[in-house]
């Protein structure tokens, strides 16, 4: 599902797509590298409890594994504030190839 997010209390925005894999218990996030937006790695902190609220899979953020795709192709796990890059079979593939420009 395709969103712009604004971030409260600030003039900031993140524009992403989310896939939600409630079976595997992961939330993957696309950054659309749209202009004027911030990426997705620099918007998580505010924009997990937002995703959480609009999906409503999970009451605590905790409860999922968060797989974010950079502008960079490079799939990360986000967990406790810090990126883990990931392999790509753990990876939702379509999201990896745009992340990649392979789409």
């Amino acid at each position: 599902m395709y969103r712009r997010y604004k971030i409260p209390r600030t003039e900031i925005a993140v524009a992403c797509v989310i896939h939600v894999d409630e079976p595997k218990k992961m939330i993957h996030v696309l950054d659309l590298n749209e202009e004027g937006t911030r990426s997705v790695t620099n918007g998580i902190d505010d924009l997990q409890p937002l995703i959480i609220r609009e999906v409503h899979v999970a009451k605590r953020i905790e409860d999922y594994t968060w797989i974010l795709y950079g502008t960079d192709g490079v799939a990360s796990r986000f967990e406790n504030g810090a990126f883990t890059p990931i392999e790509d079979a753990a990876c939702y593939r379509p999201f990896l190839q745009v992340s990649r420009g392979e789409s």
